[in-house]
């Protein structure tokens, strides 16, 4: 059930980006106004306008366009900036590589945060849930430049395993200097984390009241198979919108 769900979201999630770029293109394309003109000024010749139309599509029906764009944004290939001349890909790639330090920020706030919270309602009132729940709690309470120079101090200036400054370089594989994103990524993911735990935890702890829960139960249920095939699944859509909140940014 819980693969089911993940699922419709993610084929949900490709269908609103598919819409979103329909509406976009197109509400471009036909609105007032000439993009060769703009790219080169009202001063341009006709003949230079002619050319740059014809480079870019211009003169092409609107869908035989939008097909093009698509197909070359499936093989990877966002094409050129009509306005800058350059590829659209290294436009983005500044920022894409930031995105990426995000997202690794994300998998591992949810790593954190949700193998502590799971462990949390699995052990309640027992000494791995009061643990768990100090280390969240202290985590929440501490400011974020603090967290930021604890993990410098103990990964960085203490053991030496990571740089103490992290500067994303303006070009080049971020892939080969991965080691700058790691303390970056962890802070971020520690202090979302926290937070993350304490929502699983409570949310987990109030369906155990339920009453398919209760039933499962008495069925002889227990332990990790509880909580994966039948608190997860209930828990995941009320957790899938409180999400965005957490991530921090």
């Amino acid at each position: 059930m819980m693969a089911r769900f993940v699922l419709w979201r993610l084929l949900s999630a490709l269908l609103l980006l598919w819409l979103a770029s329909m509406l976009i293109f197109f509400t471009l394309a036909l609105a007032p106004g000439d993009a060769a003109v703009q790219a080169l000024g009202e001063r341009a010749t006709p003949q230079a306008l002619q050319t740059l139309r014809h480079q870019f599509g211009l003169d092409r029906p609107v869908a035989a366009r939008y097909r093009q764009w698509l197909s070359g944004i499936l093989r990877g290939d966002p094409g050129i900036s009509i306005t800058s001349q350059q590829p659209v890909a290294d436009i983005i790639a500044p920022a894409a590589r930031r995105s990426g330090l995000l997202l690794l920020a994300a998998c591992g706030m949810l790593l954190l945060g949700g193998t502590g919270g799971v462990l949390a309602a699995m052990y309640r009132d027992r000494w791995q849930d009061r643990l768990l729940s100090f280390i969240a709690m202290s985590g929440l309470s501490t400011p974020e430049f603090i967290v930021a120079t604890l993990t410098i101090l103990l990964l960085a200036v203490g053991t030496g395993w990571f740089p103490a400054v992290s500067l994303l370089p303006a070009s080049g594989n971020i892939s080969d200097q991965w080691s700058i994103l790691v303390l970056p990524a962890l802070t971020l993911a520690l202090i979302g984390g926290c937070y993350l735990l304490r929502m699983i935890r409570a949310s987990l702890i109030r369906l155990t009241a339920a009453p398919n829960i209760l039933s499962a139960r008495l069925n002889g249920v227990r332990g990790l198979t509880l909580v994966a095939r039948h608190l997860l699944p209930q828990a995941a859509g009320p957790l899938a919108h409180c999400l965005p909140p957490v991530y921090p940014t």
